[in-house]
């Protein structure tokens, strides 16, 4: 059973999202290996059917730190944005050569990792991740008692606020409980059965469902926008995609090229 997110889960919504709020041009850059043509994949495939065109995908090596080559050819296309899946450190790279070589002024830039609200993406680049664009299925800033309590607590304890890898280790924790008292078992048989049979609950994320047809959850994903306020580089809500959910069956999409 998966607690965080899927390729299909983050890219799919954020070629949605490009395609109904941001601009129907773009050039695709991910890193090299399974996870980049993943998420290329899946973004391309949801930005198309949602009016969108794709003029270039373009791969770059896993270790690559001078993204110049890629970035001249990104410039040859009339692009409204540019999305990008680089994890690791080669992403923050990215990021700051982006604005350097002057792209941040002509293209929107769309993060399928949730590389530019990480604080170590921030701390190394600073002002580059403004007015970029990202996905996380968590944000310290919702709205709701639970996640007030949450980010009030894990602060005063570790002093840094909670992300999404946190909040996935908070659920994690959340789902062996349920799961543990619904079943009235310890036992792995029990408590498979009670997780077949669907868990539902609250979290600070929001609401969140087990699906029993996927063993993914149903959860909201939230659109965050780079901003600076107060001298402080901060990520703002700005749309809500509520009840994100696996499809049952693949969807069979065209690989990306």
């Amino acid at each position: 059973w998966r607690i965080g997110f899927s390729s299909l889960n983050y890219a799919g919504t954020l070629g949605v999202d490009m395609a109904e709020n941001i601009g129907k041009k773009a050039v695709v850059i991910a890193s090299d290996y399974v996870a980049g043509h993943e998420q290329a994949t899946d973004f391309s495939a949801n930005f198309k059917e949602h009016g969108g065109e794709v003029l270039d995908i373009l791969w770059a090596p896993s270790g690559t730190s001078d993204f110049s080559s890629y970035i001249n050819q990104i410039k040859q296309h009339d692009a409204d944005a540019v999305f990008m899946f680089i994890p690791g450190a080669d992403g923050p790279r990215f990021v700051q050569q982006f604005k350097e070589f002057g792209l941040a002024k002509n293209y929107a830039l769309v993060d399928g990792g949730s590389v530019l609200n990480a604080p170590s993406t921030v701390e190394a680049v600073g002002d580059a991740v403004v007015n970029g664009y990202t996905l996380s299925h968590y944000h310290v800033g919702l709205e709701n008692e639970l996640n007030k309590k949450f980010v009030d607590d894990y602060t005063k304890k570790y002093d840094k606020v909670p992300d999404n890898y946190v909040i996935n280790g908070y659920d994690t924790a959340k789902v062996m409980s349920e799961s543990i008292q619904k079943a009235g078992s310890t036992e792995v048989g029990d408590i498979i059965e009670t997780l077949k049979a669907g868990l539902s609950f609250d979290s600070p994320r929001g609401p969140i469902e087990l699906d029993p047809k996927t063993n993914h959850p149903i959860q909201n994903h939230y659109i965050l926008k780079g901003a600076e306020k107060d001298g402080e580089i901060v990520f703002e809500l700005v749309r809500t995609y509520e009840k994100v959910q696996m499809p049952a069956e693949d969807p069979g999409y065209e690989k990306a090229k």
